[in-house]
């Protein structure tokens, strides 16, 4: 399914979906299709990597089903190379994951890649530009 690109500008709006309303995903997402988002972007976490959870596959795949804007999802948990082929299954169109995560990196960014996603890199905070340089 292609993913929809509706704006010219030469940015993008990406709302993260951590703010939306559980009980009320698909008005929040019509409310933002509306607004005029570009992606939506989804904050994984695992209660380890960072000290609560966020939104799971399930609720990916269910609002993928509900459109076309592009999944931008940024995973937040320890060990992202084991859920690769499921946030791709959930319908995720870019992977960005924690360089502190991934004893190996480029093999991770590789895999995503390889699962036919764009991949990105995502630094904590107190983390060096100069670890993925």
């Amino acid at each position: 399914m292609a993913r929809q690109e509706r704006t010219l500008l030469p940015f993008r709006i990406a709302p993260s979906m951590v703010c939306a309303h559980y009980a009320h995903l698909a008005k929040d997402l019509r409310q933002l299709e509306e607004g005029g988002a570009d992606w939506l972007h989804f904050d994984v976490t695992d209660g380890v990597f960072v000290g609560n959870f966020g939104i799971s596959t399930f609720e990916i795949a269910q609002l993928r089903k509900e459109t076309n804007l592009l999944f931008d999802v940024h995973l937040a948990i320890v060990d992202p190379d084991r859920h690769v082929d499921l946030f791709k299954e959930a319908g995720a169109d870019l992977l960005s994951i924690h360089a502190e995560a991934c004893p190996q990196l480029l093999y991770s960014l590789e895999r995503i890649k390889a699962a036919q996603m764009k991949a990105g890199v995502a630094l904590s905070p107190a983390t060096p530009v100069a670890l993925i340089e």
